[in-house]
């Protein structure tokens, strides 16, 4: 699909939205999409296969997004800025609208999950994180993956900039400790 997609493409994207804020995405039917729409199912099958592929794709340029945003940060290691990326990166209200949509082969969490874990392996394994922190390396990605995640999603529920402030500050506390080394427990 080219830079500029057809308007069509743009209606039925944007129909499958106003839908999901009606109704679950199981209960949505392609014929409901179309209508919304105004296009006609050949229309609708040239640009998708099925309504699934809509949010497939949807869901892929979140990802993309939140990958992008992570490479800047293996590239340049400005940590203090990865939040701010992250947050730009997605479309609140289009993330919102997927995220607890989980049918098959669409489930964004589950997606974001399994990108934000790549990246901990690959910036955060050289590193040796579990050992450095006597800790094992599943726990140490797990709560990694888990701090990303949460710190992601709250953000952009909250309904004030103090409140994702907050949330900055104190996601990067906690991250910003698989990054330091661990205080000796013997010197306490």
């Amino acid at each position: 699909m080219s830079k500029k997609e057809p308007q069509s493409h743009i209606a039925i994207i944007d129909s499958m939205y106003e839908l999901l804020a009606e109704k679950s995405f199981r209960s949505i039917t392609t014929k409901e999409i179309c209508n919304r729409a105004g296009v006609g199912r050949s229309t609708f099958y040239r640009h998708f296969h099925d309504k699934y592929e809509i949010l497939e794709k949807e869901n892929a340029q979140i990802i993309d997004g939140v990958t992008h945003s992570m490479n800047k940060f293996l590239e340049d290691g400005d940590f203090e800025s990865l939040p701010y990326r992250l947050l730009e990166s997605v479309d609140r209200k289009r993330y919102l609208s997927l995220i607890d949509v989980t049918d098959y082969t669409v489930n964004l969490r589950r997606d974001l999950h399994d990108a934000v874990e790549r990246y901990y392996l690959l910036y955060f394994k050289q590193k040796e994180i579990s050992q450095k922190w006597n800790i094992s390396f599943s726990f140490a990605k797990d709560l990694f993956v888990a701090t990303v995640l949460a710190f992601l999603e709250n953000s952009l529920r909250a309904d004030t900039k103090d409140k994702v402030d907050r949330n900055i500050a104190f996601s990067k506390k906690i991250v910003g400790m698989f990054m330091k080394n661990p205080v000796d427990p013997s010197n306490n």
